[in-house]
């Protein structure tokens, strides 16, 4: 899993999915292309962490 952490707005997110206390599941917006890696967007401080290397890895990791 990949340690750093980035501060993201919410307009540089496309969002997947949300735990019910405001953190989200996103992909990162690169211009005119997204991110295939997964990223989870902490509400309190813009921060995104590094989830799954893509949306397929994410659902095989949650089995």
């Amino acid at each position: 899993m990949r340690a750093n952490k980035e501060v993201l707005s919410q307009e540089d997110c496309l969002f997947i999915a949300q735990n019910g206390t405001g953190d989200q599941l996103c992909f990162k917006l690169m211009g005119d292309a997204v991110d295939n890696d997964v990223y989870l967007w902490d509400h309190d401080s813009s921060s995104t962490s590094w989830v799954a290397q893509n949306l397929s890895d994410l659902i095989m990791n949650l089995k």
